[in-house]
Formats: C-alpha cells, structure tokens, sequence
C-alpha cells in the first residue's frame, strides 16, 4: 500500500501543540501535548541557544551534544512519516562502539502552560531502520528535573521493551518491570510500532500497549491495542512532583556488558495526555493490519 502524504495545516511554533491530529486542536483540555513533525524538524537550536523561547523547536529543549548531521534538525521527510505521514523525527545515525550519539530533547507538558499531572498516557509511533543493533537503550524517561520516576528500554541488547523503575520500588525483576501479558512484543527493524505508556504515580500502575503497524505504519487500528505489559503496588518516592519534562532520551551507555547502539530510529505522532489516547486515524487515511507474507517456501 502506497503511503499517502498528509500535510500539517496546523500552523507550528506552538509550546505544547504542533499537530494536525484532530484531537491535538486545543478544544480538549485533557490533551497536554503533541508533536508531529510534520513541520519537518525535531529540534532545530539545542537548549542553550534558544531552546524553548525558540518558536521553530516547537516548545522543545535539544541536547547540546550532538548536531545533525543532514543539517534537517533530526527531522526526516518525503512520505518518512507513520500513518501515512510526510515527516518524522530521527534519532539521526548512532554508533556507540565509535562514540556517535544521537538527537535528544526534553519537553513539558500543557495544554497551555507548563503543568505536572500525578497520571498521564503518553503515545508515539517508533521505527527501527533496517540493520538496526539493539543495545542498553533508554527510550523516553518520565521525569521533571531532579524526579525521575522510570523509564521505557530495550535493555541490555534485547528486541523489546521493559519499564526500569526509578527512585521507587515494586518491579519483580530488581527495578525492572517486564513485559507480563503473555504476549511479549519483539521488535523487526522497518517496522513501525505503536505504543501507548500509562504512567499512575498516585496509584502506583505501569502499563504498555504495542503493537506492529507494518512497514507503512498503517496498519495499527484505533481500538484495537494490545496491552503488553500492566505492574501495579509499585511506589514512586517522589510522586509528589508529578510527571512530565518528558525527556526523548534514545541514549546508550559506553559499549560494554550492556551492548553496543547501531543505527538510526524514527519516532512520530507524539501525544500525551491524561486518558487513553489509541492509535491514530488520520482523515482521509485508511488503516489495514498487514496481510500474511507472501511467496513463503516449504522446505
């Protein structure tokens, strides 16, 4: 299926608002931020040289780091995007057996001055290109400062996702949260995947919903998520300060016991808010889970 190019009409360089999905218009107040790139960046000057008073970063404050290296400020275009979409963000290219580190930024949440919320449900379309090496990778962190809760990685070199939990306890696998649905979800470069976080500090809940949307990214249907992973009775020590600077982190430790981070992601379609968000359906897109492979040979 032929991707469909969708142009944002929503004019960017808002704080917390910069997509042209309909429920990120600003008429609904429980919808705290979103992103889709569409205006063909992530992040164009990084936090110290204009960082969030900047309106071309979209309210986003980006690493200090690392640059571009296409000069496109970790955006990629030309039907790159999930759902049909024209753009996407980039991690850009990594390799750290060789020290080369990725795009990463932090961002708070609205929907119209920045606000901490003691529950929140944050989702995104991610992409491995192909040949992509996983390593120890620390995905998104949901913290605000100094208050880091926990985390979504692929940890330790593994084709999926696992919640590390910070400053708190509760996860049976010494402060890592596994997936425990029976029905764990493994990673295929060239996918996209869609995934849904829910983060109830008050009460102490962790849970995931993924799923494969194919190669097109097309092919995930809106109230048909798939719950990956739920942990409850965990404590967060400093809940008090609610959640988020969220920070997209796409960080790999220095090569060692955890593994080495080869390649470069996308990731798209960002929302967070404070109920179920589901996967996107665009306007005039049509989503189709993939159909079975084709030209297979018995051996």
């Amino acid at each position: 299926m032929a991707l469909l190019a969708v142009v944002s009409s929503v004019a960017q360089g808002h704080p917390f608002l910069n997509s042209a999905e309909p429920q990120c218009s600003g008429a609904d107040p429980t919808v705290l931020m979103c992103d889709d790139y569409e205006d063909g960046s992530w992040f164009v000057t990084n936090a110290d040289n204009g960082g969030t008073s900047d309106p071309a970063n979209d309210g986003w404050a980006g690493t200090i780091w690392v640059t571009d290296g296409m000069g496109t400020g970790f955006g990629r275009c030309g039907g790159k995007g999930a759902v049909g979409t024209n753009c996407t963000a980039s991690t850009g290219q990594r390799d750290t057996a060789q020290n080369i580190y990725g795009g990463q930024a932090w961002h708070k949440l609205g929907p119209q001055t920045a606000t901490n919320y003691p529950e929140i449900y944050h989702r995104e379309y991610l992409k491995f290109l192909p040949g992509y090496v996983f390593g120890h990778e620390k995905w998104t962190f949901y913290e605000d400062g100094s208050a880091q809760h926990g985390l979504t990685q692929t940890p330790f070199g593994a084709d999926l996702f696992d919640w590390a939990q910070q400053n708190g306890s509760g996860c049976p696998g010494g402060g890592r949260c596994p997936q425990n649905q029976g029905k764990n979800l493994h990673l295929v470069p060239g996918h996209w995947y869609a995934m849904e976080t829910h983060l109830d500090l008050a009460n102490g809940i962790v849970e995931f919903w993924q799923d494969d949307c194919g190669t097109d990214g097309l092919g995930c249907i809106p109230g048909e998520e798939t719950l990956r992973l739920r942990h409850t009775g965990l404590t967060f020590s400093k809940a008090s300060t609610g959640c988020c600077n969220a920070h997209q982190e796409n960080w790999c430790p220095i090569p060692g016991g955890a593994g080495v981070c080869k390649g470069e992601a996308y990731r798209d379609q960002t929302v967070w808010a404070t109920r179920r968000i589901g996967w996107l359906q665009l306007p005039g897109v049509t989503n189709a889970k993939p159909g079975p492979p084709t030209n297979l040979q018995v051996r």
